[in-house]
């Protein structure tokens, strides 16, 4: 991923829209992160001071670039999902609103998180023990602060894949016999 953003004079911000990349983060987007000091004008010797005499400023490039990362990549993403042990979330995020599905198991002993959904929910559904909910929603704020609102309560970017199964399964209409 290729990050090229001209940073006015790197003002001071009072909140991240985000979060800080973990150092792991950091790492693995290693040569990213050096293209993005470069387009700041900042070389290794001079990034170097900034860690080492202006922690505060260095905090504040290392901040910005997060916030950069993150809003790349949930504007490329569309889906995010969270499964726990009871209940599975797919949310489609569209333009102006998200649409969303919820499965919940009301079956005492079932953890969707060591079990195949597709494989348990169906005998579930046969014993009346799901129970879904589907809605719909416009943003509050930016989209992409209500992606990451819903990662932060341990939602994660997906593809369609989830989605579209929940969406036609939960649409099936029962045979009638």
């Amino acid at each position: 991923m290729r990050l090229f953003l001209i940073l006015p004079t790197l003002l001071k911000t009072d909140a991240m829209k985000y979060r800080r990349l973990t150092t792991e983060e950091f790492e693995q987007m290693h040569e990213e992160f050096s293209v993005f000091l470069a387009t700041q004008g900042i070389d290794k010797e001079k990034w170097d001071d900034l860690k080492a005499n202006q922690i505060d400023k260095a905090e504040e490039i290392m901040d910005i670039f997060s916030d950069v990362v993150f809003e790349k990549a949930l504007e490329k993403c569309n889906y995010v999902e969270r499964i726990s042990e009871t209940e599975i979330i797919a949310v489609e995020f569209g333009e102006k609103s998200a649409r969303m599905i919820l499965v919940k198991v009301k079956a005492e002993g079932v953890n969707l998180l060591e079990q195949d959904w597709q494989e348990v929910l169906p005998k579930l559904q046969k014993d009346d023990q799901l129970e879904f909910f589907r809605g719909k929603k416009e943003y509050n704020t930016l989209r992409e602060q209500e992606m990451f609102g819903l990662m932060k309560q341990g939602g994660y970017m997906a593809d369609s894949t989830l989605f579209d199964a929940l969406d036609k399964w939960v649409n099936v209409e029962p045979l009638k016999n």
